[in-house]
């Protein structure tokens, strides 16, 4: 245990301060924030600058999007419904019909998680999803579906 006045825990004190004005300058400037009302506001993140909100650029959401649901960027998958009703999902691909592997199925190339498959999604134009298990097996968000019955 550390001695009431030794330099480290008067750094870690100096530390805490400097975090706390640091909290109070920013809740601040978030409640001087003009002609956005609290409840607009939609989700402020520590990565991104400022909170964003429904008038924030596009840049801007997409950018919250990708922080909160950060994952693979190489890949990204896309839903699908088929003629007899069934969905699901499918990694976004590009099929090269002269090439075919070892099944004998069309190659394809994977899509890459871009900006333009975020702003569709997030318009209502395509649903995609993201993979959220990254190669390394690190992951930085998880979902659950609570919607069904006995979801207890």
């Amino acid at each position: 245990m550390s001695a009431p006045d030794s330099p480290e825990l008067m750094q870690r004190i100096r530390a805490l301060e400097r975090e706390c004005a640091e909290l109070r300058a920013e809740n601040r400037r978030l409640r001087d924030m003009p002609d956005v009302p609290p409840e607009t506001v939609v989700a402020a993140h520590p990565d991104i600058a400022a909170p964003v909100h429904q008038r924030s650029a596009e840049p801007e959401k997409i950018a919250l999007f990708r922080n909160l649901f950060r994952g693979r960027e190489d890949v990204y998958a896309v839903r699908w419904t088929g003629k007899t009703g069934k969905s699901g999902y499918s990694p976004a691909a590009v099929a090269d019909w002269s090439q075919r592997d070892e099944q004998g199925r069309p190659a394809r190339t994977l899509l890459a998680l871009t900006d333009e498959a975020i702003r569709d999604h997030l318009t209502g134009k395509q649903t995609v999803g993201v993979y959220p298990l990254l190669l390394d097996e690190m992951c930085h968000f998880l979902a659950a579906d609570f919607d069904k019955d006995g979801w207890e």
